[in-house]
C-alpha cells in the first residue's frame, strides 16, 4: 500500500514537472529544474517498481516456505501413526488434500 502511494505522488511529480517544462519554456532556469524532477521522477519511479516486485517476490518463497514446512508435518504425521488410530490419520491425509487443493487454487489465481 505505501508502495502505491509512492507511485502515485512520482506520478505527480512526472506531471507537475512535464507541466513546468511545457509552460515555462521561456525560463532556461525553470526548464534545468524541471529537467531534473523528471529525471529523479523517472529513477526513483523505476527503483520503487523494483522494490515492489522484489517484496512480492519475498513474500511468495516466504508462503511457499510456510506450504511445505506445513506439508511436511502432515505426511511426517501420516507417517508415523499407528494403525489403530485410523480416524487421525483419515483427518491428516483430508488435511493434506486441502493443502494440495489450496495450492492448485492459488497457481490458477482463484485464491
Amino acid at each position: 500500500m505505501f508502495l502505491k502511494l509512492i507511485d502515485y505522488l512520482l506520478a505527480a511529480v512526472f506531471i507537475s514537472a512535464a507541466i513546468i517544462i511545457y509552460f515555462a519554456s521561456s525560463n532556461q532556469q525553470h526548464v534545468i529544474v524541471g529537467a531534473g524532477a523528471l529525471a529523479v521522477a523517472i529513477f526513483s519511479f523505476l527503483l520503487n517498481r523494483s522494490s515492489v516486485n522484489n517484496a512480492r517476490k519475498d513474500a511468495q518463497q516466504a508462503e511457499l516456505q510456510q506450504k511445505a514446512e506445513i506439508y511436511t508435518s502432515l505426511l511426517t504425521h501420516s507417517n508415523s501413526l499407528e494403525n489403530n488410530r485410523p480416524l487421525a490419520k483419515l483427518i491428516l491425509v483430508i488435511m493434506g488434500g486441502y493443502l494440495y487443493f489450496s495450492q492448485k487454487l492459488e497457481l490458477h489465481g482463484y485464491v
